[in-house]
């Protein structure tokens, strides 16, 4: 698969021959897949012999027409994705010196202004299918002299443009699905044919260029000098991370992911741009206020918005926009709320801007409230979907089959996941610190007193002796799920253990069941529904693990957390062009030698390119104990 992106655009192709489970190439613009296609069909024996993807906004090609072992036209492509929309350049030259040459190229688009939520039938309709009320936008087009000019309309009156002017010596024509371009080459005679295409919605959208790419890249010069063995892998998260910067409201977000998650998400977003803070802080404040303005202001079972709730998930497709599923901005998520307070401390501590516990003050406030309201009966955040088109789990495991007990059935909800507590622990001592600093001080022991009384909280519901490890979550019976998980390498991050349990905790997370020698799995392969090739019982995630490690280092077990840095950066070595993925298979290095590609997982991913800084952060730690 080739993924280009420029901001709120974005190219999908397949390789030929690539098989895949869902078809999600096009041209995308926020969120709307506008051509199903954008394909060329060339002589069927033009061969492509080169190409080459830069910085994942430009796919340089060179395809030959191969006859009696001669090249007789060569065709140089360049596609690339503007931040309004792409351009094609093709170059044609006859290399005969006798003979004129005539064919005709075909640019297949087939526009059919579908959203990726639709595209990825993950909307509560069957395949094929569409729900009853629901109709897909109508489009209609005319030509006028060198542009095609397409319009849609759904059925709400929501409008979409694109503007396709081609600029050629060659004639043009067009059926609605495809481009026919008549060429006539003289002998030696080379010709170009420029294709420019602008894309817009009714949300008219100012298109915002990216940073310069030189500059941003030069942001993390210092770690290609001082990790030479890495550059590659390094240049690889940066190009990663660029490409998946958004604009929306005038703050860059870093995305979820490509191809399906290119889209603002709070627990996402948040932690990628916790990772990359040393060198983008102002990516890490953008995505604070912007997640901030966010925050929920209602009741909503639809949406599961409720006040004071940080946003997990922001789209701007159809189907969520005229309300036929609840993800224009969605709150289903039970962990983003106390973590949105710990990543705000983490760029205030880095930057000491202590102006902006000040600034972001209602915000907080805000957050703290929701907080205490959902904690006030048992010290605990819970979560029950009652919608069924939400999520069933809201911890960052969020597939509905990751909660299970020790015999493989499935947890009753509601949830109670141990790192959704280890973040709300940390968050209310946060905010005991910032109403110190404010020098309130009623208010800071008021949280000092929650704090402490969560941490209690923890050790006594979620500590499991026997296992010698956080049970990965308690069910509605508050019963503990008693299987080991890369879920209590979080509750070290968020430092709820004493020295002995973090002790007992890394010993788990080390153990061969649970490190694969890439990674540390999410769940251990001696568990009943341990799958290597799961999305959350037994896979990789490299953000995961790089957590984990932060979590190790926290406490002082250097070497330990270096060694589980250093899978993820052998790891990254894979991959081709990509940087790390969404997740990888689970199963070890010692057989396998490289890591197992999962077969649906999204590369680009933001955290997973994110997390690479982790890792250096960590040797750094090491080396400078």
């Amino acid at each position: 698969m080739i993924l280009l992106k420029n901001n709120l655009c974005m190219g999908i192709f397949y390789n030929e021959n690539e098989i895949q489970t869902t078809n999600y190439a096009g041209i995308y613009y926020n969120d709307t897949r506008f051509f199903e296609n954008w394909t060329w069909n060339f002589e069927r024996k033009c061969v492509k012999i080169y190409e080459n993807i830069s910085k994942f906004e430009e796919l340089k090609q060179l395809w030959t027409i191969f006859k009696n072992h001669t090249q007789e036209i060569a065709i140089e492509r360049i596609f690339k994705v503007k931040n309004d929309g792409i351009s094609e350049s093709l170059k044609l030259k006859n290399y005969d010196i006798k003979e004129t040459k005539k064919d005709i190229l075909e640019l297949n688009i087939n526009s059919n202004f579908m959203d990726m939520m639709y595209i990825r039938n993950n909307a509560g309709f069957s395949s094929g299918e569409l729900k009853e009320g629901y109709e897909s936008p109508k489009y209609s087009y005319k030509v006028d002299n060198d542009k095609i000019k397409i319009e849609a309309i759904d059925q709400v009156g929501f409008k979409y443009y694109a503007e396709i002017k081609i600029n050629s010596d060659f004639n043009f024509e067009f059926d609605g699905k495809k481009i026919y371009i008549e060429y006539s080459l003289s002998p030696k005679e080379e010709k170009e044919i420029s294709i420019n295409v602008c894309l817009q919605d009714d949300y008219n959208i100012k298109p915002v260029k990216r940073p310069d790419y030189i500059e941003f890249e030069n942001k993390f010069e210092k770690l290609y000098e001082k990790y030479p063995l890495y550059k590659n892998e390094i240049k690889k998260s940066v190009e990663s991370i660029y490409a998946l910067m958004s604009n929306y409201e005038d703050k860059w977000i870093i995305t979820a992911g490509m191809p399906i998650f290119a889209v603002p998400f709070g627990r996402d977003s948040l932690i990628s741009a916790y990772f990359v803070l040393p060198y983008l802080p102002e990516i890490t404040r953008d995505t604070l206020l912007y997640l901030g303005s966010k925050i929920g202001n209602r009741e909503s079972n639809y949406n599961q918005e409720e006040i004071g709730k940080i946003p997990h998930e922001l789209r701007n497709g159809e189907l969520s926009r005229i309300d036929l599923i609840p993800f224009k901005t969605y709150y289903g998520a039970a962990d983003t709320t106390s973590l949105y307070i710990m990543i705000l401390n983490e760029y205030i501590k880095y930057t000491k801007d202590y102006s902006f516990i000040e600034e972001t003050k209602p915000i907080w406030e805000k957050a703290l409230s929701w907080i205490k309201t959902k904690i006030s009966s048992n010290y605990m955040i819970d979560f029950y979907n009652g919608n069924s088109m939400g999520l069933s789990v809201q911890s960052w495991k969020d597939s509905a089959d990751s909660m299970n007990h020790k015999d493989g059935s499935s947890a009753k909800p509601p949830l109670y996941v141990s790192e959704v507590q280890g973040y709300t622990y940390k968050a209310c001592l946060i905010a005991s610190e910032f109403y110190d600093y404010l020098k309130n001080e009623n208010l800071s022991k008021e949280y000092k007193s929650l704090s402490d009384k969560i941490l209690n909280m923890i050790n006594n519901r979620f500590w499991n002796e026997e296992l010698g490890i956080y049970a990965m979550a308690l069910d509605k019976d508050l019963k503990q799920l008693e299987v080991v998980s890369s879920d209590a390498g979080h509750m070290l991050w968020s430092e709820t253990a004493d020295k002995e349990k973090a002790k007992l905790i890394i010993k788990n997370l080390l153990s061969e069941e649970m490190f694969s020698g890439f990674g540390i799995r999410t769940l251990n392969s001696k568990a009943k529904n341990y799958n290597p090739n799961s999305y959350h019982n037994g896979s990789v995630w490299a953000h995961d693990t790089i957590i984990c490690a932060l979590g190790m280092n926290k406490y002082g077990f250097k070497e330990e957390a270096s060694k589980v840095a250093l899978g993820i950066l052998e790891a990254a070595k894979y991959w081709g062009i990509y940087s790390l993925p969404e997740l990888f298979s689970g199963y070890d290095n010692e057989t396998w030698k490289e890591p197992i590609a999962y077969p649906e997982a999204c590369s680009l991913q933001g955290w997973s390119s994110a997390s690479l800084f982790g890792c250096l952060y960590i040797l750094d730690s090491r080396d400078n104990k």
